[in-house]
């Protein structure tokens, strides 16, 4: 059985590029629900940025698609 909650247990996940950002979109919009808090929220987000770094490196973002998510994000954050 697999020890989940040992940090040297990694993944490797190999994926096309659209593929993340269409992952990137899906978390995005589920860390707007208000009851996304906690520990784990704080992990999400390192990986949004990572995701972020990724698809810009990629070419299929640029800083300001960064910072257009961002900004919708924080706007559509404050709805809930």
């Amino acid at each position: 059985m697999v020890d989940y909650n040992n940090e040297n247990v990694l993944l490797q996940i190999n994926l096309p590029a659209l593929h993340l950002m269409a992952l990137h979109g899906y978390i995005c919009l589920g860390l707007r629900h208000p009851k996304t808090t906690g520990p784990s929220r704080d992990i999400v987000l390192h990986y949004i940025d990572v995701f972020e770094t990724l698809l810009l490196n990629s070419g299929l973002l640029d800083e300001d698609d960064v910072r257009l998510i961002h900004k919708v994000e924080m706007e559509e954050s404050k709805k809930y």
